[in-house]
């Protein structure tokens, strides 16, 4: 039975690893910096903010559905669980990632709004 456990969380992992091929994690975008920009390239920062979070959102969807995906009705309860864990790992340091370029972002306007311009 032991063995068996063994061989379902490595076939699990072996799943998940090629599933993780088919998520792109979008590139960061560069911000603007604030006292400095331009109102164009202020609206292009944000646009492109807009964009991230979008392409941010998508990876997000399709790590789900390549969960779910991956599951099998005769799966260990122990490869559920580690999968599981991956996804909620992957999930969250995205959402981190997403919430710390908006808060970045919001700076650099705040700055830029404060330069009067």
């Amino acid at each position: 039975m032991k063995h068996h456990t063994i061989i379902s969380i490595a076939a699990g992992l072996l799943v998940a690893g090629g599933a993780n091929a088919a998520c792109e994690y979008p590139s960061r975008v560069d911000i603007p910096n604030g006292s400095q920009a331009s109102k164009e390239e202020m609206m292009a920062g944000q646009k492109a903010v807009k964009s991230y979070m979008a392409s941010m959102n998508e990876y997000l969807d399709c790590i789900e559905i390549e969960t779910e995906a991956a599951k099998s009705a005769d799966e260990d309860a122990a490869v559920t669980a580690e999968r599981d864990a991956l996804l909620a790992k992957r999930y969250n340091a995205a959402v981190d990632e997403m919430e710390t370029l908006a808060e970045s972002f919001n700076v650099e306007v705040r700055e830029y709004k404060a330069q009067g311009q």
